[in-house]
C-alpha cells in the first residue's frame, strides 16, 4: 500500500518485523492511519537528529540555502582551514536546522560540521569573527536542569529584512567539556576548563570575539523561575503573532528567540518602543524599526508580556532612551561593533511621560459631570452625615483612579513634575 509508504521511510530494513506488525494493524483498523503516520513522523525525526537518515531533498535545499546565504553574508565561501582550535562533536542546532552537528572554532571564525567533524568533514555553514553582528550566551528558560544557548547571529541575519539568512542556535549542557578536542585546549587556563562553556568562552575571548551574557545590572526579571528557584530569570516570556518565545534585553540590543525567525533589534535599528493593549495583567511592547543600514520601516508587536515585568522593562527602555524617537539618530552614532568596548545607557527626559499623564487627565475630565455635582450639593445640604459620606466615597473613587494610573504607566510617574502635580491637584478643587 502506497500510503503506508512512511512506515518503511520511519523504521530501518533491521526492523523488517516491527514495519510488517504496523502495516497488520492499518490493514485491520484503517482509522488508526493517522495515528500510525504521527508516530512514523516522530520516529523519523529523532532518527535524523541522531544522524542516522540522510534528510530528505526538501530539507537539504534548505539547508544548502542557509549556507548560501551566510557565504554571501561573510563575504566568502573559501574554508577556514583544516585545523580547527577547538573541534567540538555532538551539539545540537535548533537554527539554521534541528540536528546535532559538530562545531570547528578557528582563528577566523567558526563552522557547522558534518558529523564528527574533523579532517574531510563537510563544511554545513560558516561564519567569519568580523561578520558577526552579535555572540551571546544565554540560560535556556523553563529547564530544569541548566542549559546555555550560544546564539551568533551575522551581519544581515537579524532577522529584520524580508528573506534575511538564518542566525546559528547551538545548545550545549551545564557540565564537563566532553567530547572536545584541539590545541586550543592547552591554551586555556585550568580555571577556566570547568565546564563546556567555561571552555568555549574562555576559547572565543583568546580569539576577540566578544560573546555577551545577561547582566541583571541592565536587566533582570522579577518572576522568579519554578524549575531552577533562587536563580535569577533574564528573560520574559512573549507571543509574536502565533508563536511564542523569549525576549532578552541585552547591553548591545533586545534579542528574541529562540524559535524562527529569530530577531536581534540593535539600539541603533530602533526608532523608539511603546507599549499598548495594556491591563492589570499584561500589555504588548511594540518596537518600531527603520532608517539604518536599508532597515525596513516596521511595527514589530510583543504581546501578553505579564504585567509583573514592566517596571524592569520600562527602565531598560529608559535607560537606552529607546521610548523617544528623536534619539535614534544619537543611537546610531554610538553604534557599539560586537569586538569594541561596553557603552554605558545615558538618562531618559520624561516627554513621554508627560504626554501619557496629559492622556489620563484628559480621560479623567472627560468623566467629569458638573451636573451631579450640583445636584449632590442641593440635596445633601439638609443631610451632612450623608454629604460626608459621599465625599468618602468620591476621595477613595480619586485614590482607586490614582492607582490604575500607577499600574498603567509603571515607572514613569516618578518623573511627573510640580506642574503635572499642580494640575491634579486643581482639577480635584474644581471638583470639591
Amino acid at each position: 500500500m502506497a500510503e503506508l509508504d512512511f512506515i518503511d521511510d520511519a523504521f530501518p530494513d533491521s526492523r523488517n518485523d516491527l514495519k510488517a506488525a504496523l502495516r497488520n494493524i492499518a490493514g485491520v483498523a484503517p482509522q488508526s492511519v493517522p495515528t500510525l503516520r504521527t508516530l512514523s513522523e516522530y520516529v523519523l525525526g529523532l532518527r535524523r537528529q541522531l544522524g542516522e537518515v540522510e534528510e530528505p531533498a526538501s530539507k537539504k535545499r534548505k539547508l544548502d540555502a542557509v549556507v548560501t546565504k551566510s557565504a554571501e553574508t561573510t563575504g566568502s565561501t573559501a574554508a577556514l582551514g583544516t585545523s580547527p582550535v577547538l573541534l567540538v562533536t555532538d551539539i545540537s542546532f535548533s537554527v539554521p536546522q534541528r540536528k546535532k552537528f559538530s562545531i570547528g572554532i578557528f582563528r577566523e571564525g567558526v563552522q557547522i560540521l558534518a558529523g564528527q567533524g574533523g579532517e574531510g568533514a563537510k563544511i554545513e555553514a560558516e561564519i567569519r569573527f568580523k561578520d558577526i553582528k552579535l555572540a551571546v550566551c544565554l540560560p535556556v528558560p523553563e529547564k530544569a536542569q541548566r542549559q546555555f544557548n550560544f546564539v551568533l547571529v551575522p551581519k544581515g541575519a537579524e532577522g529584520l529584512r524580508e528573506n534575511s539568512p538564518d542566525a546559528w542556535v547551538f545548545t550545549i549542557p551545564d557540565g564537563a567539556a566532553k567530547n572536545v578536542s584541539g590545541p586550543g585546549l592547552d591554551q586555556i587556563p585550568e580555571e577556566s576548563k570547568g565546564t563546556l562553556k567555561d571552555v568555549l568562552l574562555a576559547v572565543f575571548k583568546s580569539l576577540r570575539l566578544r560573546v555577551e551574557e545577561p547582566n541583571p545590572a541592565i536587566f533582570k526579571s522579577t518572576i522568579p523561575q519554578p524549575q531552577r528557584k533562587g536563580e535569577p530569570a533574564f528573560h520574559i516570556k512573549a507571543h509574536r503573532g502565533s508563536k511564542d518565545g523569549y525576549i532578552f534585553f541585552l547591553q548591545s540590543g533586545i534579542l528574541f528567540g529562540f524559535k524562527k525567525p529569530l530577531s536581534f533589534f540593535e539600539h541603533a535599528y530602533i526608532q523608539s518602543i511603546s507599549y499598548t493593549s495594556i491591563t492589570k495583567r499584561t500589555f504588548n511592547l511594540n518596537i518600531h524599526t527603520g532608517g539604518h543600514d536599508d532597515i525596513p520601516e516596521k511595527e514589530h508587536e510583543f504581546a501578553m508580556i505579564d504585567q509583573a515585568d514592566h517596571q524592569a522593562i520600562d527602565e531598560y527602555v529608559r535607560k537606552y532612551r529607546l521610548q523617544d524617537a528623536s534619539m535614534a539618530e544619537s543611537r546610531r552614532a554610538k553604534k557599539e561593533n560586537v569586538n569594541g568596548e561596553e557603552e554605558e545607557g545615558v538618562q531618559p527626559d520624561a516627554s513621554e511621560l508627560e504626554k501619557a499623564m496629559q492622556d489620563a487627565e484628559d480621560e479623567e475630565e472627560e468623566d467629569y459631570d458638573p451636573n451631579a455635582e450640583v445636584s449632590g450639593e442641593e440635596s445633601g445640604s439638609g443631610n451632612d452625615d450623608d454629604t460626608d459620606s459621599e465625599l468618602e466615597d468620591d476621595e477613595e473613587d480619586d485614590f482607586e483612579g490614582d492607582i490604575d494610573v500607577n499600574e498603567e504607566l509603571g515607572s514613569e510617574l516618578e518623573d511627573v513634575g510640580e506642574d503635572g502635580e499642580q494640575a491634579k491637584r486643581s482639577k480635584r478643587i474644581r471638583r470639591s
